[in-house]
């Protein structure tokens, strides 16, 4: 079986557990990670056996995929960059940081026809999960 190649950029705690996951899969071969502090970069890498990458556009054409975990106002910019070289892209919530910039974002996807997606892995959470049963069902008092 081909291996997927994938690459994530920006290693804050959501980057770190999607390398951590990443590096686990069998079927993934985790091409390296990026991250605008190169102590965190180097670290990351090290701990789990992938290359530090000083800058994105290092990784463009080179992976069929990103998990892009930077800072929301980073998300239109990098995310768009490759989409256009042909990645399929993950993005942590949220999409963008405007309206216009998501729109953006998917009309590039549709373009180059690649996958764009949002994370959102707080809904699978079992206490999100609970905590929203009980607002559903009133019991949580009044939430100002």
């Amino acid at each position: 079986m081909e291996k997927i190649r994938v690459a994530v950029v920006g290693t804050g705690y959501l980057g770190r557990q999607h390398v951590r996951v990443l590096s686990e899969q069998p079927n993934v071969e985790l091409v390296g990670i990026v991250d605008k502090n190169p102590t965190t970069a180097q670290s990351v890498a090290k701990e789990f056996s992938t290359t530090a990458y000083p800058n994105h556009e290092v990784l463009l054409g080179k992976v069929s995929a990103v998990i892009l975990a930077v800072p929301t106002q980073d998300h239109a910019a990098i995310g768009c960059d490759f989409l256009n070289h042909g990645t399929d892209l993950l993005v942590e919530k949220p999409i963008a940081a405007t309206i216009e910039e998501a729109e953006a974002m998917l009309a590039v996807s549709k373009e180059c026809d690649k996958l764009l997606m949002v994370g959102y892995s707080h809904r699978f959470n079992p206490m999100y999960r609970c905590a929203h049963q009980y607002i559903k069902q009133g019991n949580l008092g009044n939430i100002y």
